[in-house]
């Protein structure tokens, strides 16, 4: 999996961490950096088809923008489902703005758009905030076991 990308708390550069043991530093500034969460993974033009369309199970994708306030509102909520262990959904965050092919090639026209994925194939496809016991519900219509959150 790609190594998700921290905000340093000194100096907000942004600096890929993996995630292993050990306090990763700041490239920039080299101020100790806090641990990557669990939460959802990052992916990009680049990486779409490896981690969304080749996954083995079902994956959540985000498509966000930083500007987009029902984005904002999504994110806490998906970041807490990413964390809940045994959902055997894979959740990962695309940013619309840094990644113009993948957004135009799903046919993305409102955000945050969710789509669910298995087999390489959109499954469900949700345009809006959703809270999570509507999350939850959403999934489970689509065959996928996800408590509220």
């Amino acid at each position: 999996m790609d190594s998700p990308i921290v905000t340093c708390p000194a100096c907000e550069a942004r600096n890929r961490v993996a995630r292993r043991p050990g306090t990763p530093r700041c490239g920039a500034c080299h101020s100790p950096l806090p641990q990557p969460s669990a939460g959802p993974i990052v992916v990009t033009d680049a990486t779409f088809r490896r981690l969304v369309l080749e996954a083995d199970g079902p994956v959540l994708l985000d498509v966000w923008a930083p500007w987009c306030g029902p984005c904002r509102m999504l994110a806490p909520v998906l970041d807490a489902l990413a964390r809940r262990a045994g959902t055997g959904l894979a959740i990962v965050k695309l940013n619309a703005d840094e990644n113009p092919e993948t957004v135009q090639a799903l046919g993305v026209q409102g955000l945050p758009t969710l789509l669910l994925f298995r087999s390489g194939r959109i499954v469900a496809r949700h345009a809006g905030f959703m809270a999570g016991p509507a999350l939850a519900q959403w999934l489970k219509t689509a065959g996928v076991h996800a408590e509220a959150v």
